[in-house]
């Protein structure tokens, strides 16, 4: 998913274009189910100065609109990906996205350090 792409899906989900929101969206299709330092660290790139918690809540506001879902599991922080207009599989770019990080206790520790 690129720039063009997602500024063109938020309105459709009533949800305003901004700075963050194009950022973050492609950021979630490039590294689904990542974790929030990786998500951070791909967002902090692209715009800058960008706090965690101004991350969750753009995050927040697009799985509340519908074009990203949050995955809970237990023990474990949330995750999120993009949500298919179709309901079925994420839009494909020709790209292909990373794995997830691998869930263990010390990735979690280290991630709650950091943040």
């Amino acid at each position: 998913m690129i720039e063009a792409e997602t500024r063109t899906l938020l309105p459709g989900a009533s949800v305003r274009v901004t700075r963050r929101r194009v950022t973050v969206l492609p950021a979630v299709h490039v590294a689904p189910h990542a974790g929030v330092r990786t998500r951070l660290i791909r967002v902090h790139t692209r715009i800058g100065a960008v706090s965690a918690r101004a991350v969750h809540d753009v995050l927040t506001t697009l799985v509340d609109a519908g074009p990203a879902r949050r995955i809970d599991l237990s023990n474990s922080p949330a995750r999120h990906d993009v949500r298919s207009p179709d309901g079925g599989q994420p839009p494909a770019t020709g790209r292909t996205p990373q794995r997830p990080e691998p869930v263990h206790g010390s990735l979690h520790t280290e991630e709650q350090k950091n943040f």
